[in-house]
């Protein structure tokens, strides 16, 4: 397993999305699906960031990457943060008009989009958020 644990900051972003970039562009991903997954990933990382741990309180941000049967890979994020479950979270009804719509939920729901599975947990006083992607089928780079 790869892992890399920095500061909850956004001067932290880029380094945590070249991390998540090094190990994905050696598996068998198309760079369409690269970028998407990385989408994704940054997604998770400014929620975190953003709204994990109360203004003024610091806090890190745990990255861990793992291949599981040169088929799928899995990124998982903890913080210590607030406890806050994605995949609980209502899906924002995007058929109604911008003015109309709650503020936010946009983020997790393209993170549920562009995932083939996401999960969460609480353990240990930390939030545990794992998005996994299957690689496609004929595993051809591009």
């Amino acid at each position: 397993m790869n892992c890399i644990s920095l500061k909850a900051d956004m001067a932290n972003l880029p380094i945590f999305l070249e991390f998540l970039n090094q190990f994905i562009s050696k598996r068998p991903f198309p760079s369409n699906r690269i970028k998407e997954l990385e989408i994704a990933a940054e997604e998770a990382l400014v929620n975190i960031i953003r709204y994990a741990y109360p203004e003024g309180e610091p806090g890190d941000v745990h990255l861990s990457l793992a291949e599981k049967d040169g088929q799928r890979i899995e990124i998982e994020f903890r913080d210590s943060g607030i406890p806050f479950d994605p995949t609980s979270r209502k899906e924002p009804d995007i058929r109604l008009a911008i003015s109309e719509r709650e503020i936010g939920g946009l983020g997790i729901l393209l993170i549920k989009r562009i995932a083939d599975g996401i999960s969460y947990r609480r353990e240990a006083g930390q939030n545990i958020l794992t998005l996994s992607a299957d690689a496609p089928e004929g595993n051809q780079k591009g």
